[in-house]
């Protein structure tokens, strides 16, 4: 009987080892990691002035983009839309972006 209520236990504690939110998984070391939801999903990202593609690649689903701990410059940017820029930290977490764009006239 002891021998069961051990095993439950250890198996309980796997389990809620398993529960640790992806958010506090990634940036590990000298990194941290960046979601980003934006409207028009197909617009184009840049960090650091290098492009990394749309921003739908990096929604959480399927991933999020790394980066090296310290300040990066990320940029949205669609044709017909007017441009998104801003500084971000990275450091040993995941941080998240929301942009909508804005139609020009």
């Amino acid at each position: 009987m002891k021998k069961a209520v051990f095993v439950s236990l250890v198996l309980v504690f796997i389990l809620l080892g398993c529960g640790t939110p992806r958010e506090a998984t990634i940036g590990v070391g000298n990194e941290g990691a960046l979601k980003i939801l934006c409207n028009p999903s197909d617009a184009e990202v840049f960090i650091d002035g290098v492009s990394m593609g749309e921003t739908n690649r990096y929604d959480g689903k399927p991933g999020y983009i790394k980066l090296s701990s310290g300040t990066h410059k990320i940029e949205i940017k669609k044709e017909g839309y007017a441009p998104y820029s801003r500084d971000v930290y990275a450091s040993h977490s995941l941080q998240t972006i929301e942009v909508t764009l804005r139609a020009l006239e």
